[in-house]
């Protein structure tokens, strides 16, 4: 019985946060995306960082985030559109916390934003 019932509340919590709404993150930082993500991804940040991951932290710390500390660890993107600016934004959370993203536009010459750690809520 008692088994179940922590069952229960790990299913719960599971749903809820594979339904986490973690579009306010680019709303607070003056975006107007999507109300529903276009892609969830589960990836594991790699443990040896090549040329592209060494780039995308410099990124990442330029936004006040560091992924350094999650090598090896499993996480989600949510990725949102940003119809108005022809761009994506990208969402990465382990264990129900943002650890960083970026916003890119999908362009031929796009560019890539960091998102803002001081502007989370």
């Amino acid at each position: 019985m008692f088994g179940q019932k922590l069952m229960a509340v790990f299913a719960a919590a599971v749903l809820l946060r594979a339904g986490q709404d973690y579009s306010s993150v680019l709303v607070n930082m003056g975006y107007s995306p999507a109300p529903a993500p276009s892609e969830v991804v589960e990836l594991t940040i790699p443990e040896v960082w090549g040329p592209v991951y060494e780039n995308y932290n410099e990124l990442q710390r330029s936004g006040g985030f560091d992924l350094s500390a999650y090598k090896g660890r499993s996480c989600t993107r949510y990725t949102y559109e940003i119809p108005d600016l022809f761009a994506r934004g990208n969402i990465l959370v382990c264990d129900g916390e943002v650890i960083g993203g970026d916003i890119c536009s999908i362009t031929i010459d796009g560019i890539m934003l960091p998102l803002r750690r001081d502007k989370l809520k």
